[in-house]
């Protein structure tokens, strides 16, 4: 009896997930939309850190660029994705810190990740 529940349980759950999924149906066109957006924010942080704009600045341009990543999905990119999500985080440790140098290298770091994410998605989505 409990293996009749645990299956129904995975059916249920199973259904919910596909009908969500259905539901969050984003074109192409607007994961790549998200995509370019992040690179835009990324180099736009990038510009301000070397034009040493108040820090504030620099941290609520690199937020924007991480709400924009997360419309940027793809399912092999996810691993890179973390990655991504960690130097962003370190860059704004960083800077919170007062240290530019670290926040200069984690950038450069995150745009590395960022544009190999966007390779991939855009080599797998060309065809």
């Amino acid at each position: 009896m409990n293996n009749i529940n645990k299956i129904f349980v995975t059916l249920a759950l199973t259904t919910v997930s596909m009908a969500t999924f259905a539901e969050s149906n984003v074109t192409k066109a607007q994961v790549s939309a998200a995509g370019e957006l992040t690179l835009t924010k990324l180099h736009e942080a990038e510009t301000l850190l070397q034009n040493k704009a108040a820090n504030d600045v620099v941290i609520n341009v690199l937020g924007e660029a991480r709400q924009s990543q997360k419309e940027f999905r793809y399912e092999k990119t996810e691993r890179l994705r973390q990655k991504f999500g960690n130097k962003l985080r370190a860059v704004i440790e960083s800077l919170k810190e007062g240290d530019s140098n670290s926040a200069n290298a984690n950038l450069a770091e995150a745009i590395t990740v960022f544009t190999e994410m966007k390779s991939t998605y855009d080599a797998d989505h060309s065809k």
